[in-house]
């Protein structure tokens, strides 16, 4: 969706490669992409092609060699202490292996940025609590991140991810390690998430059918990133 004001995210020009037996292995070859409040976008392609490296790079989680990314129509700091700060308050993160931190509690997890962000803890725990409730969790506050399973470990991870009402959430294949009755709950559940707090969405997915959901759907090959038409759904 455009728009008169610059985009939230407008990617540049982005360059990176990594070490390989025969030299450089190129992966990403002047990609660009520009994200508007309210986008939904998926990006799609093989395994390999280099969507994970381009979302970290895009969330400040990796470095590139070189491009330019603006936020709000400003460069973004390349300082890591400033990108972990503008993360803090920004920034969404969505990991497709969860990446809960097992010494903490479930809300304790889902409370993170509130806390981070200077969030009494009594209030946050309060507005924890609540969320996990709206997502049949409001039982399990308390319980280990070891011990729920899949599904309840995905909601926890969306959970943490837009509890503090980030401009803008970054998806590595949020749904990929679930089964399709649970996808399609915890696929709604981060849709009305978004919807309710004005997130932006950028998702890697190789699920087409997942893709389709989106507003805008971009195929990430030779190192760029093409529009790519899918049937919608909606």
């Amino acid at each position: 969706m455009g728009s008169l004001s610059p985009p939230l995210l407008h990617a540049r020009g982005l360059e990176k490669s990594f070490p390989s037996p025969t030299g450089r292995l190129q992966v990403l070859s002047g990609a660009e992409l520009e994200v508007y409040a309210g986008d939904r976008i998926a990006i799609v392609g093989p395994s390999g092609s280099g969507k994970s490296t381009l979302l970290h790079i895009l969330g400040g989680l990796e470095t590139y060699d070189a491009g330019v990314i603006l936020w709000e129509g400003r460069q973004l700091s390349r300082a890591v202490e400033d990108l972990a700060l503008w993360r803090r308050v920004n920034v969404g993160f969505v990991f497709q292996f969860y990446h809960l931190i097992p010494e903490l509690c479930v809300w304790e997890n889902v409370a993170l940025p509130l806390l981070l962000n200077g969030v009494k803890k009594a209030k946050a725990k309060e507005a924890v609590y609540s969320a996990l409730s709206e997502v049949g969790l409001g039982d399990l506050g308390e319980r280990q991140v070891e011990f729920l399973s899949g599904g309840e470990m995905q909601r926890v991870a969306i959970l943490r991810a837009v509890i503090h009402r980030p401009k803008l959430v970054f998806a590595d294949e949020p749904t990929g390690n679930l089964d399709p009755h649970i996808q399609r709950q915890v696929l709604d559940f981060m849709l009305n998430r978004l919807k309710e707090s004005g997130s932006a969405l950028v998702m890697v997915t190789h699920d087409f059918d997942l893709a389709k959901e989106m507003d805008k759907v971009f195929l990430l090959s030779d190192g760029k990133l093409h529009p790519y038409m899918v049937e919608s759904k909606k």
